[in-house]
């Protein structure tokens, strides 16, 4: 979901679908009806915090 800033919509494009964020060991991490917000003002934090947790993977 890296490149991905608008929720994605269902029926006819009248229904925004809430995205449920996991970690890279499937926990929730975030839920929200607003990714482009989420990548501006939640994931740095996020990142921070997993990016001690998880060194293996990618943190764009």
């Amino acid at each position: 979901m890296y490149e991905v800033n608008e929720n994605p919509k269902i029926a006819a494009g009248r229904i925004s679908v809430t995205v449920h964020l996991l970690s890279p060991a499937q926990r929730p991490i975030q839920t929200t009806g607003d990714i482009g917000r989420f990548w501006r003002e939640g994931y740095p934090a996020v990142k921070a915090q997993l990016r001690g947790r998880y060194p293996k993977h990618e943190w764009r």
